[in-house]
């Protein structure tokens, strides 16, 4: 693919991934005044993908039912019963799930696509019995979720996770299978009788400037890098090495020279009070972490402000500018 529509490809990425595809039946669509709280005034039918993104579905029923490819992106579903719920495929980024019961549900891969639970509130959810396998849970809040007993090996959660207590408990992953795949904090996760599927990994000294991995880019062809991490800070000489990063992704862009700066931006949120003005031939790489902990499902957030605004701008790019490695989230109107 040519490069100089890898940034619009990846502009696109979020509201692609909750399209049809054209082999499919184009998805049921429901206005914001057809969904009050409390539920919805039309029957959800199970033989094509369901569309209603943003929509308030506070309390709904849909226990039981086929949802598979479902877009419910940021919507409403505090309290929601979804037992035995098929959402296999669903887009569920940035959905309040708030006490939301998920007992059994079906949230694997479907054949289009992984089920996207990233940026999700889960707080006080209940999962127990439910398939999660290949599900994305990035940046997603866990306070209270109970995990219980399930298999969450296939599961993607980053390095760490947003684990916490609500209603009197903790993130509970009692004898649920894992991987280390992010820190532990017994503090806020019940851990009794977990299963682990690898062995943890090796304390090691710390490394000031480890190799750096951003998901599954190619950084070999970039003449100069600028690092960025909510960790660091910006000033008039930050990003050239990990340990001296910029703050801000806005900070980074500005840093670097000249066409052929890549700017590796640490896996983490990033919120932006106005649109990323992208530059030509700055590429801007996310989900980037020490070799040893990164993965390919990695990515980073760009969180518009709010206002129904872009999280990007690409104006009069005249040379091949490389985004990769990030969600790009605009805020609704």
């Amino acid at each position: 693919m040519p490069r100089a529509l890898t940034s619009c490809l990846a502009a696109l990425l979020l509201a692609a991934s909750a399209m049809p595809s054209t082999a499919q039946a184009a998805p049921q669509e429901l206005d914001q005044d057809e969904a009050p709280t409390g539920g919805i005034t039309r029957e959800i039918t199970d033989e094509r993908p369901y569309s209603c993104p943003y929509c308030d579905l506070e309390g709904i029923d849909l226990s039981g039912r086929v949802l598979t490819d479902v877009n419910f992106a940021g919507a409403n579903l505090r309290h929601a019963d979804l037992r035995n719920t098929v959402l296999k495929g669903a887009m569920l980024a940035g959905a309040d799930l708030t006490g939301a019961q998920l007992e059994g549900a079906q949230l694997e891969d479907s054949a289009r696509r992984a089920t996207d639970l990233s940026r999700a509130n889960l707080t006080g959810a209940d999962l127990e019995g439910a398939n999660l396998d290949g599900a994305d849970l990035q940046f997603a809040t866990l306070h209270g979720t109970d995990f219980s007993g399930i298999d969450l090996t296939g599961a993607v959660f980053g390095p760490r996770i947003k684990s916490g207590w609500a209603e009197g408990r903790r993130t509970t992953l009692r004898g649920a299978r894992l991987r280390h795949e992010f820190a532990l904090d017994p503090d806020t996760m019940d851990l009794e009788g977990v299963r682990w599927q690898d062995a943890a990994r090796p304390v090691s000294e710390a490394v000031a400037d480890p190799v750096i991995a951003c998901g599954s880019a190619d950084l070999s062809g970039l003449d100069s890098r600028i690092y960025v991490s909510t960790s660091g800070q910006d000033s008039s000489t930050c990003g050239t090495s990990y340990s001296e990063a910029c703050r801000t992704i806005e900070k980074g862009i500005a840093r670097c020279s000249a066409a052929g700066c890549g700017v590796l931006v640490a896996w983490d949120e990033y919120p932006v009070a106005a649109p990323l003005e992208l530059r030509s031939g700055i590429d801007l790489y996310g989900g980037c972490l020490p070799e040893s902990q990164a993965s390919p499902s990695y990515f980073s957030v760009v969180l518009a402000a709010a206002g129904g605004v872009p999280a990007v701008k690409a104006r009069g790019l005249s040379v091949a500018t490389v985004v990769q490695g990030f969600q790009l989230v605009g805020s609704p109107a």
